[in-house]
């Protein structure tokens, strides 16, 4: 398993044991309700059912959404990213077995948008780095 993906994974839980600890004990909620609240706030759901209501809460759910939102957000990119890349090599290889090629023979419609993305991507990495 990809070390970065690991990584995502870990945070992930860790934010969500950390926020349903807190909750548990700091509002005295059931652990289903917290990890319910802690889960909502890390989606960026926001029911509103469930609400901190002593001082601490508050000041822990300010930085625990502007820190955790970021985080569950980056790894909850890197889980998705590694599992489309993950299906990509899936399907090449599947390409390469039904061609008996090394290479996938693609359509000139495919092979003509793969070139037109890697231009846009191109484009995008310009962009970026001004």
């Amino acid at each position: 398993m990809n070390p970065k993906l690991k990584i995502a994974i870990t945070s992930l839980i860790a934010l969500i044991i950390i926020g349903t600890t807190f909750y548990h004990f700091a509002e005295g909620w059931r652990l289903i309700d917290a990890f319910y609240f802690t889960t909502v706030t890390l989606t960026t759901v926001g029911y509103g059912d469930l609400h901190a209501t002593k001082d601490i809460s508050k000041i822990f759910t300010a930085f625990f959404a502007v820190i955790g939102i970021s985080i569950a957000l980056y790894s909850l990119t890197m889980i998705g990213s590694d599992y489309f890349s993950r299906r990509e090599s899936e399907f090449v290889a599947r390409l390469r077995e039904q061609n008996g090629a090394s290479k996938p023979k693609l359509g000139s419609h495919l092979a003509k948008a793969d070139k037109h993305i890697a231009q846009l991507l191109k484009r995008i990495d310009k962009q970026i780095k001004k």
